[in-house]
């Protein structure tokens, strides 16, 4: 099975605002890679292609 590693360096990317479409108030730097895992399921389940 192939592995993929997730590279978490903060910024936008692990921002957080009230939901998932705020593009104005929001904060940086507040979740961890597992955080950002945590919420994409998908992310984290077998790939069958």
């Amino acid at each position: 099975m192939k592995k993929i590693a997730l590279i978490a360096l903060g910024g936008t990317i692990s921002a957080k605002g009230n939901n998932r479409l705020d593009l104005k108030d929001y904060q940086s730097g507040l979740l961890s890679g597992k955080d950002l895992l945590d919420r994409i399921p998908e992310a984290t389940a077998p790939c069958t292609y």
